[in-house]
């Protein structure tokens, strides 16, 4: 009896394992923070997207603390380890996926899903003491296509908690810079 149990469970998972180009809703997949050092930390946000009926466009450019009022931008904020909105730093981002580019967005046919991933890199100034971080995404707009007729939509923000990193680790430490020469200059961080 348990093989059986056992043999089902791999078939459903092998099955859902290989349909993943066809979804009928969103979902996000991983969330995770690469602290490479004392200044800079690189937050990731993998998600899916996708309909069975519906044609989906997302956006392919962000921005820091967009709450929603623009449909053309993924919002996000950074959030100190209390979970209170920061201005710490500057941060840079830029959603990746392997969906086609239609008009300045990533364009999803009705019936198939794509995967993406926002990046997003923060650079603090040093600071005396270690500090904690987390990003959390904010606005997620997309536009749907039914019987072509055009919709704008977006996740709710209660959707959207579980498109939070997980809190980075800055420690404090000094920059040093060195001119090697040659225009060649060598950051690097002391303990």
């Amino acid at each position: 009896m348990k093989i059986h149990q056992i043999l089902g469970g791999a078939i459903v998972l092998v099955s859902c394992l290989a349909s993943g180009s066809s979804a009928q809703a969103y979902d996000t997949i991983a969330q995770s923070a690469h602290t490479f050092n004392a200044t800079t930390t690189l937050f990731a946000v993998a998600y899916s997207f996708g309909s069975k009926d519906r044609a989906i466009d997302l956006p392919i450019i962000t921005g820091r603390d967009i709450l929603g009022t623009r449909n053309d931008m993924l919002g996000y904020t950074l959030l100190d380890k209390n979970g209170l909105t920061t201005q710490v730093g500057t941060m840079h981002g830029l959603v990746l996926s392997d969906a086609t580019i239609v008009n300045g967005r990533y364009h999803i046919p009705a019936g198939e899903a794509a995967n993406f991933t926002l990046l997003t890199f923060l650079t603090t100034p040093t600071t005396p003491t270690q500090a904690s971080y987390k990003l959390r995404v904010t606005a997620l707009p997309f536009t749907f296509t039914d019987h072509g007729k055009t919709y704008e939509n977006h996740l709710n923000p209660s959707e959207l908690t579980a498109y939070t990193t997980p809190l980075s680790l800055l420690k404090p430490g000094k920059i040093v810079n060195k001119d090697l020469g040659n225009g060649i200059t060598i950051n690097y961080t002391t303990k």
